[in-house]
């Protein structure tokens, strides 16, 4: 369905959209379900930690976007530590596969994070994080304020009902 070719060349492109297809999901999920706005603030530069923010009603969330495909071999997500240190912080990993019946994007979620109010998981024992190219010497060197989170530590979600509950604390 997506050659490697086409994924590689058009990679932003790609982002770009599921990110907005998030977006747009989780806007419909305030809407249609709860009758209800959702403000939503895209950062320029991700260097705070965060991709977007969400405010729904008196929440806040600042979140960081990560993606990867349903049978992909992504183990573990890079963590900006300035993430941690914002109020109900977390990562939002999108899962994506293509549905053949209807040609779009099918999206499951994981999410690592604050619960609302609370602290931020300790992630002082994970891994500190290496760049993902090599420098003139060939070697990746460490990115101390980064840490990789491995994928047993994220939530699993199955929908995007399930995801605006843990990010708003909505029950259903």
């Amino acid at each position: 369905m997506e050659s490697i070719e086409a994924k590689t060349r058009y990679s932003s492109f790609i982002e770009n959209m599921i990110e907005h297809a998030f977006i747009s999901e989780i806007m419909q999920e305030a809407w249609i379900r709860n009758e209800n706005t959702i403000e939503v603030l895209r950062s320029e530069v991700d260097d705070s930690g965060y991709d977007i923010v969400l405010s729904y009603g008196n929440i806040t969330r600042f979140i960081q976007l990560k993606t990867s495909e349903q049978d992909g071999k992504t183990s573990k997500q890079k963590l900006n530590l300035s993430l941690s240190k914002r109020e109900n912080g977390c990562i939002v990993w999108i899962v994506r596969s293509i549905d053949t019946s209807t040609m779009r994007f099918k999206f499951r979620y994981r999410f690592f994070g604050s619960r609302i109010g609370g602290e931020f998981p300790d992630v002082s024992s994970y891994n500190i994080s290496r760049h993902s190219k090599a420098d003139s010497k060939g070697e990746k060197k460490e990115r101390g304020n980064f840490r990789d989170v491995p994928k047993g530590e994220f939530a699993e979600i199955e929908n995007i009902s399930e995801l605006f509950s843990w990010l708003f604390h909505i029950s259903r």
